[in-house]
């Protein structure tokens, strides 16, 4: 084969999944003069983004629906339909949603637009895989092509797999240093609660536990039993020394 594509386990399973897929857009009867091609996503921003594919001459061809993370691609989806034939008004609108990076508050912000673009002529004179590209501006192109953004005759306008940005990766660490510096602050709340008083502590968490750790839950015969007194601090240092390490970490980052 000329493609050339990192292969991983998922994307194996994905690869032998479309071709039962493409198998059924066969079986759907995809005219004499069309092909029906797999569908990837490759995003080279910080912003997560979703897209589905429409053919602005015909409603029932569309494809697409998969979510590409920041700086990362997609996996292979079934199917579009592409004319054997390149021709130069060919075209495919893009309807696209994508999220601002998650701020610490967990919200995501979203965003949607609709874009027209062309499909360039096809690599060597062929339809191939169609490549919906989240550019680095944020606009929206297509390529079609069997090569990946590795091989020298990839078509797009970016060569390579995305990198995330030294900004990104600086964004995402002080993200994780916030969630990591109120994970201490819970932890090490929770040693001095034990600490001051562990039957009292144990009474009010006992309720949760029977709920949602049933298995620790069943270890101990109530919330005075010293085993669980002696439990609840050692995780809570446990919490506590995790915490402080992660942080050391991501200071040195």
């Amino acid at each position: 084969m000329r493609v050339l594509r990192r292969i991983t386990t998922t994307r194996l399973f994905g690869v032998v999944m479309f071709g039962f897929s493409l198998a059924a857009c066969s079986a759907a009867g995809i005219g004499k003069s069309t092909v029906a091609v797999g569908v990837h996503g490759i995003n080279y921003t910080n912003q997560t983004f979703s897209y589905i594919i429409k053919d602005p001459e015909n409603e029932s061809n569309s494809a697409g629906g998969e979510l590409v993370n920041s700086f990362s691609s997609g996996g292979l989806m079934c199917c579009y339909s592409l004319p054997k034939k390149w021709h130069p008004d060919l075209k495919v609108v893009i309807k696209s949603t994508h999220w601002l990076h998650e701020k610490v508050d967990g919200k995501l912000p979203q965003f949607q637009k609709d874009f027209t673009v062309d499909v360039p002529p096809y690599v060597d004179g062929q339809p191939g895989e169609l490549w919906v590209i989240r550019n680095t501006d944020g606009s929206v192109s297509v390529v079609s092509s069997d090569y990946s953004p590795v091989h020298p005759k990839w078509p797009g306008a970016v060569k390579g797999w995305p990198v995330p940005s030294e900004e990104y990766r600086a964004e995402r660490r002080a993200i994780e240093r916030e969630r990591v510096e109120r994970s201490l602050a819970v932890a090490k709340s929770t040693l001095a609660k034990v600490l001051q008083d562990p039957d009292a502590y144990a009474k009010g968490m006992w309720p949760l536990w029977e709920q949602w750790r049933r298995k620790d839950y069943l270890r101990f015969a109530s919330p005075s039993d010293p085993g669980l007194h002696k439990y609840l601090r050692e995780e809570a240092e446990s919490d506590i020394a995790n915490a402080e390490g992660k942080l050391k970490i991501l200071k040195k980052e």
